[in-house]
Protein backbone atom coordinates (compact mmCIF):
# COMPACT_ATOMS: atom_id res chain seq x y z
CA UNK A 1 0.00 0.00 0.00
CA UNK A 2 2.99 2.18 0.92
CA UNK A 3 4.06 1.78 -3.22
CA UNK A 4 0.61 2.85 -4.25
CA UNK A 5 0.44 5.95 -2.28
CA UNK A 6 4.00 6.76 -3.23
CA UNK A 7 2.94 6.16 -6.49
CA UNK A 8 0.07 8.44 -6.69
CA UNK A 9 1.49 11.33 -4.75
CA UNK A 10 4.46 11.30 -7.75
CA UNK A 11 1.79 11.54 -10.43
CA UNK A 12 -0.26 14.22 -8.37
CA UNK A 13 2.81 16.60 -7.77
CA UNK A 14 3.96 16.08 -11.37
CA UNK A 15 0.44 17.33 -12.33
CA UNK A 16 0.51 20.41 -10.31
CA UNK A 17 4.10 21.57 -10.87
CA UNK A 18 4.69 24.71 -13.00
CA UNK A 19 6.12 24.22 -16.41
CA UNK A 20 4.66 21.21 -17.33
CA UNK A 21 3.16 19.60 -19.97
CA UNK A 22 0.64 17.65 -19.20
CA UNK A 23 -1.61 14.93 -21.31
CA UNK A 24 -3.39 11.59 -22.08
CA UNK A 25 -1.83 8.31 -23.33
CA UNK A 26 -3.08 5.19 -24.88
CA UNK A 27 -1.91 2.31 -26.71
CA UNK A 28 -1.49 -1.12 -27.38
CA UNK A 29 0.69 -3.57 -25.02
CA UNK A 30 2.05 -6.82 -26.38
CA UNK A 31 2.97 -8.72 -22.88
CA UNK A 32 4.88 -12.01 -22.43
CA UNK A 33 7.05 -12.95 -19.35
CA UNK A 34 10.58 -14.83 -19.03
CA UNK A 35 9.66 -17.99 -16.94
CA UNK A 36 11.78 -20.10 -15.21
CA UNK A 37 10.51 -23.40 -13.68
CA UNK A 38 13.34 -25.97 -11.74
CA UNK A 39 15.55 -24.14 -13.74
CA UNK A 40 13.37 -25.00 -17.00
CA UNK A 41 13.13 -22.25 -19.55
CA UNK A 42 9.74 -21.96 -20.34
CA UNK A 43 8.36 -19.91 -23.45
CA UNK A 44 5.12 -18.98 -23.15
CA UNK A 45 3.09 -16.59 -26.11
CA UNK A 46 2.16 -13.33 -25.80
CA UNK A 47 -1.11 -11.76 -25.05
CA UNK A 48 -2.48 -8.45 -26.24
CA UNK A 49 -3.51 -5.55 -24.12
CA UNK A 50 -4.20 -2.16 -23.96
CA UNK A 51 -2.43 1.00 -21.31
CA UNK A 52 -4.03 4.61 -20.81
CA UNK A 53 -3.95 7.31 -18.57
CA UNK A 54 -1.80 10.47 -17.36
CA UNK A 55 0.95 12.12 -18.29
CA UNK A 56 2.87 15.03 -17.73
CA UNK A 57 6.51 16.18 -19.17
CA UNK A 58 8.91 18.41 -17.41
CA UNK A 59 11.89 20.52 -18.81
CA UNK A 60 15.28 19.63 -17.49
CA UNK A 61 17.80 21.10 -19.39
CA UNK A 62 17.86 22.20 -22.92
CA UNK A 63 16.97 18.37 -25.13
CA UNK A 64 16.21 16.39 -21.97
CA UNK A 65 12.83 16.02 -20.19
CA UNK A 66 11.29 14.20 -17.59
CA UNK A 67 8.13 12.07 -18.27
CA UNK A 68 6.67 10.08 -16.02
CA UNK A 69 3.40 8.71 -16.40
CA UNK A 70 0.36 6.80 -14.29
CA UNK A 71 -0.95 3.94 -16.07
CA UNK A 72 -3.48 1.27 -16.48
CA UNK A 73 -1.56 -1.47 -18.32
CA UNK A 74 -2.76 -5.03 -19.27
CA UNK A 75 -0.05 -7.58 -18.67
CA UNK A 76 0.62 -11.57 -18.59
CA UNK A 77 0.73 -14.11 -21.33
CA UNK A 78 -0.43 -16.96 -22.77
CA UNK A 79 0.48 -21.16 -22.38
CA UNK A 80 0.46 -23.88 -24.57
CA UNK A 81 2.75 -26.70 -23.79
CA UNK A 82 3.30 -30.58 -23.27
CA UNK A 83 4.74 -32.08 -20.06
CA UNK A 84 5.08 -35.53 -19.29
CA UNK A 85 2.36 -36.91 -21.84
CA UNK A 86 0.07 -33.94 -20.46
CA UNK A 87 -1.17 -31.03 -22.87
CA UNK A 88 -1.75 -27.49 -20.99
CA UNK A 89 -3.32 -24.33 -22.17
CA UNK A 90 -4.40 -21.18 -20.76
CA UNK A 91 -3.33 -17.67 -19.63
CA UNK A 92 -2.30 -15.44 -16.68
CA UNK A 93 -3.56 -12.16 -17.52
CA UNK A 94 -2.85 -9.34 -14.91
CA UNK A 95 -3.86 -5.40 -14.99
CA UNK A 96 -1.36 -2.77 -12.90
CA UNK A 97 -1.02 0.71 -12.70
CA UNK A 98 2.01 1.80 -14.44
CA UNK A 99 4.55 4.45 -12.95
CA UNK A 100 6.74 4.92 -15.05
CA UNK A 101 9.77 7.42 -15.01
CA UNK A 102 11.38 8.34 -17.80
CA UNK A 103 13.76 10.37 -19.63
CA UNK A 104 13.43 11.69 -22.91
CA UNK A 105 15.92 13.14 -25.41
CA UNK A 106 14.75 15.51 -28.18
CA UNK A 107 16.88 15.68 -31.37
CA UNK A 108 14.86 18.32 -34.04
CA UNK A 109 14.78 16.74 -37.33
CA UNK A 110 13.62 20.20 -38.86
CA UNK A 111 9.77 19.17 -38.30
CA UNK A 112 9.26 16.12 -35.94
CA UNK A 113 11.58 15.81 -33.08
CA UNK A 114 13.17 11.83 -32.63
CA UNK A 115 12.50 10.81 -29.44
CA UNK A 116 14.52 8.41 -27.30
CA UNK A 117 13.58 7.07 -23.96
CA UNK A 118 14.63 5.09 -21.24
CA UNK A 119 14.05 5.07 -17.16
CA UNK A 120 12.33 2.72 -14.87
CA UNK A 121 8.23 1.72 -14.14
CA UNK A 122 7.20 0.90 -10.48
CA UNK A 123 4.22 -1.50 -11.14
CA UNK A 124 1.26 -2.36 -8.64
CA UNK A 125 -1.10 -5.36 -9.38
CA UNK A 126 -4.65 -4.25 -9.57
CA UNK A 127 -5.44 -7.55 -10.06
CA UNK A 128 -5.80 -10.61 -12.38
CA UNK A 129 -7.22 -14.23 -13.66
CA UNK A 130 -5.79 -17.24 -14.45
CA UNK A 131 -7.48 -20.12 -16.66
CA UNK A 132 -6.13 -22.98 -17.66
CA UNK A 133 -6.86 -26.39 -19.45
CA UNK A 134 -5.25 -30.16 -18.32
CA UNK A 135 -5.77 -32.84 -20.98
CA UNK A 136 -4.37 -36.34 -21.01
CA UNK A 137 -5.67 -39.79 -22.24
CA UNK A 138 -8.54 -38.39 -23.66
CA UNK A 139 -9.52 -36.56 -21.13
CA UNK A 140 -9.48 -32.77 -20.04
CA UNK A 141 -9.98 -30.60 -16.42
CA UNK A 142 -10.23 -26.98 -16.74
CA UNK A 143 -9.00 -24.28 -13.50
CA UNK A 144 -9.91 -20.95 -13.62
CA UNK A 145 -10.25 -18.18 -10.82
CA UNK A 146 -8.50 -14.93 -9.61
CA UNK A 147 -5.03 -14.29 -8.91
CA UNK A 148 -3.89 -14.50 -5.75
CA UNK A 149 -1.23 -11.25 -4.38
CA UNK A 150 0.54 -11.55 -1.28
CA UNK A 151 3.52 -12.93 0.53
CA UNK A 152 2.82 -16.63 0.00
CA UNK A 153 4.72 -19.31 -1.56
CA UNK A 154 1.94 -19.55 -4.48
CA UNK A 155 1.02 -15.87 -4.39
CA UNK A 156 2.47 -13.16 -7.02
CA UNK A 157 3.91 -10.25 -5.65
CA UNK A 158 1.68 -6.70 -5.91
CA UNK A 159 4.89 -4.51 -6.46
CA UNK A 160 6.86 -5.36 -9.99
CA UNK A 161 9.59 -3.79 -11.46
CA UNK A 162 10.92 -2.69 -15.01
CA UNK A 163 13.05 -0.45 -17.36
CA UNK A 164 12.30 1.28 -20.20
CA UNK A 165 13.93 1.50 -23.46
CA UNK A 166 12.10 2.70 -26.88
CA UNK A 167 12.14 6.02 -29.42
CA UNK A 168 9.26 7.69 -31.76
CA UNK A 169 8.34 10.65 -33.15
CA UNK A 170 7.18 14.22 -32.08
CA UNK A 171 4.91 15.88 -34.03
CA UNK A 172 3.49 19.62 -32.21
CA UNK A 173 1.65 18.18 -29.15
CA UNK A 174 1.43 14.37 -30.29
CA UNK A 175 4.02 11.61 -29.64
CA UNK A 176 3.89 8.48 -30.75
CA UNK A 177 6.00 6.01 -29.80
CA UNK A 178 7.17 2.35 -29.31
CA UNK A 179 8.74 1.27 -25.83
CA UNK A 180 10.30 -2.37 -24.66
CA UNK A 181 9.53 -2.66 -20.75
CA UNK A 182 11.74 -5.67 -19.44
CA UNK A 183 10.99 -6.98 -16.07
CA UNK A 184 13.82 -6.65 -13.18
CA UNK A 185 11.98 -8.35 -10.30
CA UNK A 186 10.80 -12.03 -10.11
CA UNK A 187 6.56 -11.89 -9.44
CA UNK A 188 6.54 -14.74 -7.73
CA UNK A 189 7.70 -15.84 -4.18
CA UNK A 190 8.51 -19.55 -4.98
CA UNK A 191 11.88 -21.06 -4.97
CA UNK A 192 11.30 -23.09 -7.82
CA UNK A 193 9.25 -20.40 -10.04
CA UNK A 194 10.94 -16.99 -11.70
CA UNK A 195 8.38 -14.68 -13.59
CA UNK A 196 9.41 -11.46 -14.89
CA UNK A 197 7.40 -9.43 -17.19
CA UNK A 198 8.26 -8.75 -20.69
CA UNK A 199 5.91 -5.47 -22.53
CA UNK A 200 6.02 -3.82 -25.95
CA UNK A 201 4.34 -1.10 -25.66
CA UNK A 202 2.93 1.44 -28.74
CA UNK A 203 1.44 4.41 -27.71
CA UNK A 204 -0.08 8.19 -28.82
CA UNK A 205 0.56 10.44 -26.51
CA UNK A 206 -1.01 14.45 -26.85
CA UNK A 207 0.18 16.99 -24.43
CA UNK A 208 -1.95 19.61 -23.81
CA UNK A 209 -0.68 23.52 -23.92
CA UNK A 210 2.32 22.24 -26.55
Amino acid sequence: MKRLAFTVVVALLCLTTSGQNWGFRAGLNIANANIDMMSLGISPDARTGVHFGLVCELPVWDFLYFQPALLFSQKGYDMSMDMEGEHVSGYDHFNYLDLPLNLLFKADLNGPKLLLITGPTISWALNGKYKYTYSYGGYSESDEGDLEFGSGDEDYDKAAFGWNIGTGLEFGAFQLTGTYTFGLSNITHSNDLEIKHKVLGISLTYLFGK
